[in-house]
């Protein structure tokens, strides 16, 4: 995280939230939830360590319309897919 005091702030906010969102008593789907492992300063940085995770949305969509590909997101299924994903987390 940048050392930026509003940056600072927010990954804060974000720590406390996670921390809570992980705990064994948290919700009952921790499928869609990213896992908080550690956080920890270096060199005046906060670092949060969390699970590796894929692309992001944008970057999918990004790389499929290089490639040629159509957007995957027009079609009705796949987006119902991805925001039940979101709404389950």
């Amino acid at each position: 995280v940048k050392n930026n005091k509003d940056y600072f702030d927010q990954s804060l906010d974000e720590i406390k939230l996670l921390t809570v969102l992980n705990l064994p008593e948290g919700p009952n789907s921790q499928d869609h939830i990213l896992r908080l492992f550690d956080y920890f300063y270096f060199k005046e940085h906060l670092i949060i360590s969390t699970e590796l995770l894929g692309p992001n949305l944008y970057e999918f969509s990004k790389r499929r319309r290089k490639l040629g590909l159509p957007n995957v997101f027009a079609d009705i299924r796949n987006l119902q897919k991805v925001a039940n994903q979101i709404l389950d987390g």
